[in-house]
């Protein structure tokens, strides 16, 4: 599995009213998954880079990316409450809906598939 994010409204009910900007759900952090990825040891990551964001309203703005290689016991199989974990496959299939993966983690799985290509 590779990734963890929240669960989405129910589409049915998500199309009959839009909420008002200051009611839209805002996830939960996994302080603990951020805490992991920035203690991990250098071995176990994949790639990382600082990539610079667009211009306009994010003009010289900066995001860092990791990939951390994890088992079970740092990534435990049942996330927590209001979490899933998604194969590449499901993230890619969500990506070609526009809407579903934020740019962020966009880029992180086009990372993952290029680590993947090179055999990494």
């Amino acid at each position: 599995m590779v990734g963890c994010w929240p669960r989405p409204p129910c589409p049915a009910s998500a199309r009959r009213r839009r909420p008002a900007p200051s009611s839209w759900h805002r996830p939960r952090p996994l302080r603990y998954a951020l805490d992991l990825i920035l203690a991990a040891d250098p071995a176990r990551v994949r790639y990382e880079a600082v990539h610079s964001e667009e211009g306009g309203r994010f003009l010289n703005a900066e995001s860092r990316y990791l990939l951390v290689e994890a088992d079970e016991d740092q990534a435990p199989l049942a996330p927590p409450a209001g979490y899933r974990w998604a194969t590449t496959g499901q993230l890619t299939t969500l990506v070609r809906h526009g809407h579903y993966l934020n740019v962020q983690a966009r880029t992180l799985l086009a990372c993952l598939n290029a680590a993947a290509g090179h055999g990494r």
